[in-house]
């Protein structure tokens, strides 16, 4: 299994400027790597539609037409990365945006639409981009050749747990170093242990917007606590019937616009939910709304013209990226809490497939959507019911479940109406709550299609016993 787990780094000042070295080189390279495609582009007369005979070069050509000194002294493994995250880029864009019709973006239509440079292929939507020295992601990744990745601990500390699980570990601290290459070492704090026997595969180094170093350890482990389920037809009629007859085992969650989401288990889970989703991080947009006003009162940078930014500017705008780091940090915690608890506590989860990037274009829905980080949310499911064996399920997006009676199955088409909140079964009598009653339907139908989880498809793990999470349960 494959995890990545993120540490703050404490480099020293010089340290400090070879890692914004390390960036600045993978940033260059990058933009050679940008440039070498639009010239290509333009000698066939590229328009739109397919990619068709590009062929990414090796990044030594592009180190040698670069023709820098700096771009030598950097870590090779990073330039590897550049280049394999240009050439995902490029297949990115055939598969995504080159088959439709040609789409441009919204900044270049509104600078063509006042006079500005005409609508080229460079506009076009998931077309890869220049980097731009002082609004891209400031980060770089190494992979691990020949232990040139090393993590030391202080004597008589360890930074691998041997009964190592996901979860918070409250007390858990080491002040750890880390050697990269070509690099001396510098301090990471260890907030939590990585699982013994772990293998290091690639570390990502992070410049955040409000100063500090943040790296991202990608390791492969083993996970020996779960037993094998055979990927048979007989297998999954086994499950089937198993969850069909534990129903309180499976859990089926609806997206809610207010309050996040709703279990169908909601007297187990409200409570939860509503502290993930209750979005208590707000407190600090209005301190955020003050600072910005008051840096529109500063001297703005203009990086065309020569023109730096004030000493002011620069200090409110760590000010700002610091309190926006805090509020991920608050959604992101609240949410992984929540998240542990589902997948220690069922042992199926069924989600809808809703398209929640067509949902935040409609101006109503997306400031509150955005802040719920439901994306986010599923994604954690996933891989922490994955970790434990267990199952996730994905129901189509065009199943009736706000329309369904859970009980007698009767189509009610009145609820397509978004302000019908409550309503009463006109063949069984029962009274339903429109998005608890979807959430049943959702784990019903995850039950039935249990097929579509992934650990068949991956021929995963799953637990062969139930009983401490129907302990959980009846407590």
């Amino acid at each position: 299994m494959i995890r990545n787990f993120s540490y703050a780094a404490e480099p020293t000042e010089e340290i400090a400027v070879a890692l914004n070295k390390n960036i600045g080189c993978c940033r260059v390279l990058h933009n050679k790597f940008v440039e070498h495609l639009y010239a290509y582009l333009e000698s066939i007369g590229y328009d739109g539609g397919l990619i068709v005979g590009y062929r990414v070069p090796a990044y030594k050509d592009m180190i040698f037409a670069i023709g820098k000194d700096y771009m030598k002294k950097s870590d090779a493994t990073s330039y590897v990365n550049v280049r394999l995250a240009f050439e995902k880029s490029v297949e990115e864009y055939n598969k995504q945006y080159a088959c439709k019709s040609k789409r441009y973006t919204k900044q270049a239509i509104r600078r063509a639409s006042n006079g500005g440079a005409p609508l080229s292929f460079r506009d076009l939507k998931g077309m890869p981009k220049f980097h731009a020295k002082h609004y891209c992601v400031d980060s770089y990744k190494s992979n691990m050749v020949n232990d040139n990745i090393k993590f030391v601990a202080p004597e008589g500390e360890e930074i691998f747990a041997k009964d190592w699980h996901h979860g918070n570990y409250k007390h858990f601290s080491v002040r750890a170093k880390l050697k990269l290459p070509k690099l001396p070492m510098f301090d990471v704090l260890i907030h939590r242990p990585m699982p013994e026997g772990s293998k290091v595969k690639s570390v990502v180094v992070t410049h955040e917007k409000a100063g500090q170093y943040t790296v991202t350890v990608t390791v492969a482990f083993t996970v020996k606590s779960v037993t094998r389920l055979k990927n048979t037809p007989e297998a999954q009629e086994a499950v089937k019937a198993y969850l069909s007859n534990h129903p309180e085992l499976a859990l089926g969650l609806d997206y809610a616009q207010k309050d996040g989401c709703v279990g169908s288990e909601d007297k187990l889970l409200s409570d939860l939910i509503s502290l993930a989703f209750g979005k208590n991080f707000r407190r600090k947009e209005a301190r955020i709304a003050a600072l910005q006003r008051k840096l529109r009162k500063k001297q703005r940078p203009d990086y065309k013209q020569g023109i730096e930014a004030s000493n002011s500017y620069q200090k409110l705008q760590r000010k700002i990226s610091k309190l926006h780091r805090q509020v991920a940090n608050r959604r992101k915690d609240a949410l992984d809490k929540l998240s542990k608890a589902i997948a220690d506590t069922f042992l199926l989860v069924a989600v809808e497939d809703i398209d929640l990037r067509a949902m935040s274009q409609t101006l109503k829905l997306a400031k509150n959507l955005l802040d719920n980080g439901f994306g986010m949310f599923r994604e954690m499911l996933k891989y922490k019911l994955a970790e434990q064996g267990k199952l996730y399920v994905v129901i189509d997006k065009w199943f009736a479940s706000t329309q369904t009676c859970n009980v007698c199955g009767y189509i009610n088409k009145a609820t397509k109406d978004p302000n019908v909140k409550e309503w009463d079964c006109p063949v069984c009598g029962t009274h339903h709550g429109r998005d608890l009653n979807a959430a049943k339907n959702i784990r019903d139908e995850g039950i039935r299609t249990l097929e579509n989880a992934k650990i068949f498809g991956d021929a995963k793990t799953i637990r062969a016993t139930v009983a401490r999470y129907t302990k959980k349960l009846a407590a």
